[in-house]
């Protein structure tokens, strides 16, 4: 599909575009490539994390290329954990590298998508529909940012509303981001629901597979002194 098709569809068609993306198979393009494996037709079935994955390395891949840089699969994927990652330091490194190679490395990182995003491409702007089973594979990924896309709208009316009445002038141009944190019951240490479920663990001290059952009983704040509030 040209690019230009791509135009004033979502972020997902704009990011199509800005990159030339069209990483397909035969006459397969993007779009072909997008629904055909988050559905599992004539590809692996994908769920929508590794998707989008899928779709960031190939326009890591992009920009690499114009570049002169490597696009040798482990030095993709190497960068990618780093941009994606929470280790600064390490991500500080890499826009570096990329900055001195010429790639604004901040910018790439903010075409990066959302499972949500992906999700409102694939059913309002492809107008696909998958249908769910107790043995879909990544039905859980799924479901869960079928619930983030219902909150990013849900707050995008909001937002819309607030315009409207000018309490929040160009609210409507903000991006909506909705994550899910888990949050553990004794120490109440947050993380996110995608790293907790990539380490193994939400809680590494008391919630792991070498850990004790969590009990928040046993967790106790020492007793008020007289005067002292809660803020």
């Amino acid at each position: 599909m040209p690019a230009q098709e791509y135009e004033h569809c979502c972020k997902v068609g704009r990011v199509a575009d800005r990159y030339g993306l069209s990483p397909g198979v035969g006459d397969d393009d993007l779009n072909d490539q997008l629904a055909g494996r988050w559905l599992g037709e004539g590809y692996p079935e994908t769920a929508l994390r590794p998707l989008v994955d899928w779709m960031h390395k190939h326009m890591l891949r992009e920009r690499y290329t114009e570049h002169g840089r490597s696009t040798l699969e482990p030095h993709l994927e190497s960068d990618y954990e780093a941009l994606q990652g929470d280790d600064d330091d390490r991500q500080q490194a890499v826009l570096a590298d990329l900055a001195a190679d010429g790639i604004d490395g901040e910018a790439l990182v903010n075409d990066f998508v959302s499972p949500a995003t992906l999700y409102r491409h694939l059913t309002g702007c492809l107008g696909v529909r998958k249908a769910r089973s107790s043995g879909d594979t990544g039905w859980e990924e799924d479901k869960i940012e079928y619930a983030r896309e219902r909150a990013e709208r849900s707050v995008s009316e909001v937002l819309r509303s607030w315009e409207n009445k000018s309490e929040l002038p160009q609210a409507t141009e903000a991006e909506v981001a909705v994550r899910i944190y888990l949050e553990c019951p004794v120490c109440a240490r947050q993380t996110s629901v995608e790293a907790a479920r990539q380490r193994g663990y939400i809680c590494e001290a008391h919630m792991s597979g070498d850990s004790e059952q969590p009990r928040t009983r046993d967790y106790q704040q020492p007793p008020k002194k007289r005067g002292d509030t809660d803020e």
